[in-house]
This record gives C-alpha cells, sequence and structure tokens, in this order.
C-alpha cells in the first residue's frame, strides 16, 4: 500500500535530539516517549486495526500513552488520505477510557497538524468534548517538525478562542 510506505518514511529523516544542555535523566526520559510514539506509529502501520489493542496492552507503562498517541496519529493519516470512508481510529477508540481517548485525540492532533487541517478539526469518532487534546497534540507536531517557527522572535501569536492552547 503506497500510503503506508509513504507514511513509514515521515520520521526516518528526524535527527534523535541532543542531550548537549540537557539534563541526563530529562533527557533518557524525552528519547524514551519518542522511542515509544515512534514505535506506536509504525506498529499502526505494519498491523490491522484490530491487533494494536493487543499491542498496546504488552507495551511497558510508562510508553504505552505515548504508543497510543503515536498509533493515533498513523491510523488517522491513514483513514484521511486512503479513498474511500474507513474506520481504523474508531477501532483503536472502542473501549478505551476517557484517558486513553484523550491520548487518542493528541495523536489526531499531530495527524491534523500534517494534514493542515483547521485547529478545531476532529474526526467524528472522537466528538468535540476532546478537541483541547487535538489541540495540545497539533502543537507537539508544530514544535516537533518545526521548532523554528516557534522559539525565539516571531513567535506566531494566535487570537481567537484555541489560542490558549499554544504555550506562549
Amino acid at each position: 500500500d503506497r500510503i503506508r510506505v509513504r507514511l513509514s518514511r515521515l520520521f526516518r529523516d528526524i535527527p534523535q535530539p541532543s542531550p548537549i544542555n540537557v539534563h541526563r535523566k530529562i533527557y533518557e526520559r524525552v528519547s524514551d516517549a519518542r522511542a515509544y510514539f515512534l514505535r506506536g506509529f509504525s506498529e499502526a502501520l505494519k498491523v490491522p486495526p484490530e491487533a494494536l489493542p493487543k499491542l498496546l496492552r504488552v507495551t511497558p507503562f510508562q510508553g504505552r500513552g505515548f504508543a497510543i498517541e503515536g498509533a493515533a496519529m498513523a491510523l488517522t493519516l491513514m483513514d484521511e488520505l486512503s479513498p474511500g470512508p474507513h474506520s481504523r481510529l474508531r477501532v483503536l477508540c472502542d473501549g478505551k477510557s476517557a484517558e486513553e481517548q484523550t491520548l487518542v485525540a493528541i495523536g489526531v492532533g499531530w495527524a491534523s497538524a500534517r494534514l493542515g487541517k483547521p485547529l478545531d478539526w476532529s474526526p467524528i469518532v472522537l466528538g468535540s468534548h476532546y478537541i483541547s487534546a487535538v489541540v495540545d497534540g497539533y502543537g507537539f507536531h508544530q514544535g516537533f517538525f518545526h521548532s523554528e517557527r516557534f522559539t525565539g522572535r516571531g513567535f506566531p501569536v494566535n487570537t481567537g478562542e484555541l489560542s490558549t492552547f499554544y504555550d506562549v
């Protein structure tokens, strides 16, 4: 599937963060979080969505949330980029607690930023009460892929209700 192959290359050229000027423990935690996110993302590209809940259950507890976020990003991208209606994300959401669905929403936010969706966009499967988590994920994506646009001078000033979700 062309879309899976294209998405599998998304994080390939992103360098590992540098430990310079960062406390070793913080560097290790951020590196672990990144690895779990990428693991969830890549597993979601490899297996049918029905297999993901089992894979996520065997992920160590401290990384499970990041893996859920990564899997949600991958499934949302596949649903949105594939022709015809799809419900891969719905399979991931089914039976999840409110906390886990919040993590799914953060992953959806990563995908919505990648897709160029508006800040208040959310797939129907999530519902509007998760929009703040979607916006958080959107911000994480922007910081991860476009940190130069969001640090130092020239930080974009947003207005309106959703602007409060960005770190300033």
